[in-house]
């Protein structure tokens, strides 16, 4: 047996030894925790395949992020322009957007936003908002049949 296997062959060589030794079970036992023991050889990895960017480049390009954004605002120009810078360091479309992203992501941490506005109002509001509205409407409805009763009863 060699002494790195892949995955595919463990589990073949683990059948074989099942069907050989199943008969004898302490046998298949030892026989599978033997072969449980050797290494298996290592799988490329995801990883090893997605381009490796230095680690300036990427600091750099998240400095320009943050000195392009108006507080905590990227606009499409700017972003254009970044995609752009990213393009000429060999820094991937997906990549930049992430860092983009990311940038984005910390600035909106140090801006409280406002979003009061877009809450639901309280029944209190609702009411001082509404039942005036709600009241001339309807008053004015009663007003319009009333006077197509009369006209249509005279």
């Amino acid at each position: 047996m060699s002494a790195d296997i892949s995955t595919l062959e463990h589990v073949r060589r683990a059948r074989r030894l099942r069907a050989q030794w199943s008969a004898q079970p302490a046998r298949m036992h030892a026989e599978l925790q033997k072969l449980g023991s050797q290494p298996a050889a290592s799988t490329p990895s995801v990883l090893d395949h997605l381009p490796v960017m230095p680690t300036h480049s990427a600091r750099a390009f998240a400095v320009a992020v943050e000195q392009k954004m108006e507080g905590p605002i990227l606009r499409y120009s700017a972003r254009q322009q970044l995609l752009a810078m990213a393009k000429q360091r060999g820094i991937d479309r997906f990549q930049a957007n992430l860092m983009i992203a990311a940038v984005q992501h910390q600035a909106m941490q140090h801006y409280q936003v406002d979003r009061s506005h877009l809450l639901l109002p309280t029944t209190g509001q609702w009411v001082r908002r509404w039942v005036p509205t709600l009241a001339i409407f309807t008053a004015v409805q009663a007003m319009v049949g009333w006077a197509i009763w009369m006209v249509v009863h005279h």
